[in-house]
């Protein structure tokens, strides 16, 4: 990441990531050698390479991001108990505008029902769900 000209972050400093990922290291050691391979590249001319640099590494740093904050709600929602989960995911699809109705009143406290329309409601549904399991 470029903040400034002149300036290059890697590793941790470019893009913080939870620690779940565990790719502090990893990510410092391959901006330093993509940054070493657009200096060369650039013979000298600082401002190309770091644009080079920062033009291969920004949408990795990214990514890297967003698979920890992915793993790290997953992990939380992990620590949930059943009934817990089952009432994020009645919230989370309800204000999808989901038809959504929780049927713990039957002895089901951990399942949610589901009412779909047509073949759209169903491929909403299941991208809704798709979200939700990434998120939680």
């Amino acid at each position: 990441m470029i903040p400034a000209r002149g300036i290059a972050l890697i590793g941790d400093a470019a893009f913080v990531a939870r620690p779940h990922v565990g790719m502090g290291v990893t990510k410092a050691m391959e901006d330093a050698g993509a940054l070493a391979e657009a200096l060369d590249a650039a013979g000298g001319a600082v401002d190309a390479a770091l644009t080079a640099f920062d033009a291969r590494r920004r949408s990795y740093g990214a990514a890297v991001v967003a698979r920890g904050r992915d793993l790290g709600a997953y992990l939380q929602a992990q620590q949930r108990g059943a009934a817990e989960r089952a009432a994020a995911a009645n919230e989370w699809l309800k204000a999808r505008d989901i038809l959504v109705r929780a049927i713990g009143g039957y002895g089901l406290p951990t399942r949610l029902r589901i009412s779909v329309g047509s073949a759209e409601d169903n491929e909403a549904v299941l991208a809704a769900l798709k979200d939700f399991t990434a998120s939680h």
